[in-house]
């Protein structure tokens, strides 16, 4: 550990004196350790939240704000709220109760809702595409929700900003519908035009027969004919079990949301290769100087989308020609964060430096 962080100047005393740091508010390591090792049974990402529900899933996104203040102030925030997200998201460590209250929200979801996609629409009553808590709340009291409001939205609102956005409610089937959105507009240009391709017979409602056959006659892409039936599902959004059919009125909302750019590209891995190895070179061999230095510059311990393009942008400008590859910043993006969640963070970027922040506050 010593001799991994030597040539980082300051970064090894902040990663030390950060390791006593996160340990208020965690279980007690023999808790832990009795899930298996303390470095190596976290999950893959540390994000999903909400489990697969009739094709769709959700899982908690987005990028918190940054404590202000000094810089060892912020740093220690950031690395502590990191642990404890990452732990409790993937374990569900740190309160049993709120383990259990997901488990009881999606099969109260199943029963009365069908699926997230139409409780959203329900819950979303101006149609912005954005829940504040307010709303969240007072929408599901409405409709009588058994469980505890408050603590279900402390496990959807993890970046605690105090709204959910739709892809952060239901990130899975947010991706079916940017890619049926992108095909929509690229082969008909509007979903006013889509509805008419669709609505073989003229009723003014289509059939999930009629949008099976039509999408397949259309052109619908390879990779979403086999989610024709959870694409119906998704967009039959009446309040309740839906009524089989879908109307022009429920395609509309597709016009409304603007899925951002990251959900349409293919990740570039070699010029994720290439970005880590021409970073390394100007960081001394180094992925946690690298992460320091060129890309967490705000020390949140997550990048978002927005972030890292202005970072990549920058570096291109001084000379890193791998910061902008000739498939984009928008693939190279993908290609770190892969569940297309809006942000990654050091365990995505180098998981060896995760591992080693994490036993210095183990073993610290």
């Amino acid at each position: 550990l010593e001799s991994t962080w030597h040539s980082e100047g300051d970064l090894g005393s902040d990663a030390l004196a950060l390791s006593e740091t996160v340990k208020p508010g965690f279980h007690s390591r023999a808790t832990l350790a009795s899930l298996g090792s303390a470095s190596t049974s976290f999950g893959s990402t540390g994000r999903s939240v909400i489990g697969s529900l009739s094709g769709t899933g959700a899982s908690t996104v987005g990028s918190g704000p940054t404590p202000r203040g000094g810089r060892k102030t912020r740093v220690e925030s950031a690395v502590k709220d990191d642990m404890k997200y990452i732990m409790a998201t993937d374990m569900q460590l740190i309160d049993t109760d709120s383990s259990e209250e997901l488990p009881r929200f999606m099969a109260w979801v199943k029963s009365k809702h069908a699926h997230l996609v139409r409780l959203w629409h329900t819950l979303d009553s101006d149609g912005s595409m954005m829940l504040h808590k307010a709303e969240f709340l007072q929408g599901l009291k409405k409709l009588k929700y058994p469980g505890n409001v408050e603590r279900l939205w402390g496990l959807i609102d993890r970046d605690t900003t105090g709204n959910v956005s739709f892809i952060e409610f239901a990130p899975e089937a947010a991706l079916d519908l940017a890619r049926f959105k992108k095909w929509t507009l690229q082969k008909f240009g509007s979903t006013k035009e889509l509805f008419k391709a669709l609505d073989e017979d003229h009723s003014g409602s289509i059939t999930l027969r009629e949008f099976s056959h039509a999408c397949n006659q259309q052109g619908l892409p390879d990779d979403l004919k086999d989610t024709i039936k959870t694409l119906f599902l998704l967009l039959d959004t009446d309040e309740g079990v839906g009524k089989g059919s879908i109307s022009q009125d429920e395609l509309s909302f597709l016009d409304k949301w603007h899925p951002p750019p990251y959900f349409w590209e293919s990740p570039d891995y070699q010029a994720r290769t290439r970005f880590e190895e021409a970073l390394m070179a100007r960081h001394n061999q180094n992925m946690l100087m690298a992460w320091r230095r060129a890309l967490d510059k705000d020390n949140s311990m997550r990048v978002g989308y927005e972030e890292f393009v202005i970072q990549c942008k920058s570096l291109s400008k001084r000379g890193l020609a791998e910061a902008h590859p000739a498939t984009g910043i928008t693939a190279l993006y993908i290609a770190l964060d892969e569940d297309r969640s809006g942000w990654f963070t050091l365990r995505d970027w180098d998981s060896e430096s995760f591992d080693r922040l994490f036993k210095v506050w183990w073993w610290g």
